[in-house]
């Protein structure tokens, strides 16, 4: 399914032979898009949580998807998209990644 979605989005903006390499399944918590950027960059984030009967610290971790144009930039994005949570959070680790584009999944209406 998802070569096939992959044929179908790209199909339109190439001309001549192309080959997926890989596909690989990849457990990202929140997508961070952006219509100008054109990398990707992948971050681990630390929730810290308080646990209410012994009141120590835990944390949860996730790995989110933000796109921008540099390092610097990803940061700033990944801070603006992070504004909303209750819960604090610290960034561990932010790379860029060889993926070049992403499409999110939609769901067909029947």
């Amino acid at each position: 399914e998802a070569e096939a979605r992959i044929m179908e989005n790209i199909t339109p903006f190439i001309s001549g032979e192309f080959q997926i390499s890989a596909i690989k399944r990849v457990n990202y918590s929140e997508l961070f898009p952006s219509e100008e950027a054109d990398k990707w960059y992948s971050a681990r984030l630390a929730f810290i949580t308080l646990d209410e009967k012994t009141a120590a610290e835990r944390e949860t971790f996730a790995t989110v998807l933000v796109a921008a144009d540099n390092m610097d930039e990803a940061m700033k994005s990944l801070k603006e998209g992070m504004k909303g949570p209750m819960a604090d959070y610290k960034s561990l680790v932010l790379r860029e990644t060889d993926i070049m584009d992403v499409f999110p999944y939609e769901a067909k209406k029947d």
